[in-house]
């Protein structure tokens, strides 16, 4: 077993590209609370998000920075829909530690991919076999 390979990027990159995987995930969220009635789906829908984001970076600063800005879009436009983000008590902690619940795992589960599957190499190219030269044969004389 090798060990497992390091973080796609750095806390800071995977957590700038987090924000718009946020973003874009708050619109089917929104659609899926809004079609069930129900915050929860959104909760769902964003949870992964968070989770297969979090596998494919397989960065924990990046991921967990990732939940909170989904629980921030979450708690705005979802559960508000004005735009306002308050804090709600037990049910925002709730909604938060499944987001970052999302982001552990997706992050393990990225970390056990890499190591039990290795990246593919690219082959190089080998030198060319010595062959003895390919003497012409020789002409039979019939006379």
């Amino acid at each position: 077993m090798r060990d497992s390979s390091p973080p796609v990027a750095g806390a800071a990159t995977a957590s700038a590209v987090g924000f718009f995987v946020a973003a874009a995930g708050t619109v089917p969220a929104g659609a899926a609370s809004w079609w069930s009635g129900e915050p929860t789906a959104a909760l769902a829908v964003l949870a992964l998000v968070v989770l297969g984001y979090a596998g494919a970076i397989r960065s924990l600063p990046g991921a967990l920075i990732t939940a909170l800005l989904c629980w921030m879009f979450l708690n705005s436009f979802v559960v508000h829909e004005l735009g306002d983000l308050v804090w709600e008590g037990s049910a925002d902690l709730v909604r938060l530690g499944v987001l970052a619940g999302a982001a552990v795992v997706g992050t393990a589960c990225g970390w056990a991919a890499t190591r039990e599957h290795p990246e593919p190499r690219i082959p190089t190219a080998r030198r060319a076999p010595e062959i003895e030269h390919i003497r012409p044969r020789e002409r039979a004389h019939h006379g």
